[in-house]
């Protein structure tokens, strides 16, 4: 349950970040809503899985979104890392990386369990 709450607040922070004085009324609305719906959509899975924790469907859907975020976190990472433009999309200075790494860190502590072989 740690790394979903972890997820949702890395997908919170990302979205704040990520918004440039240069984008237009629509661009910031679309990412602050692009960044809103995939916490919201851990909550929901994350009361499922408090409520019936053998739900594979719940499992599934924060599996699912925790691969979005790995996926995010190496695409804006590179993105950033081949663009130093500070005014460029993805992680240039502390607070972004901060961001990042709360969104990673909660993919992995999620999706590390389900990866690595049961050790018996």
């Amino acid at each position: 349950m740690a790394a979903v709450v972890i997820m949702a607040t890395g997908f919170g922070l990302v979205g704040g970040n990520f918004n440039t004085s240069t984008d237009t009324l629509g661009v910031k609305i679309a990412i602050a809503l692009g960044h809103l719906i995939l916490p919201a959509v851990l909550a929901l899975l994350a009361g499922l899985l408090a409520g019936h924790s053998p739900s594979p469907g719940a499992r599934r859907g924060v599996t699912i979104v925790a691969w979005l975020a790995v996926l995010f976190v190496a695409g804006a990472t590179a993105y950033a890392l081949a663009n130093p433009n500070p005014n460029a999309f993805g992680p240039h200075n502390f607070a972004d990386y901060t961001a990042v790494v709360i969104l990673g860190a909660g993919a992995v502590l999620w999706l590390l369990p389900r990866l690595a072989p049961a050790s018996r």
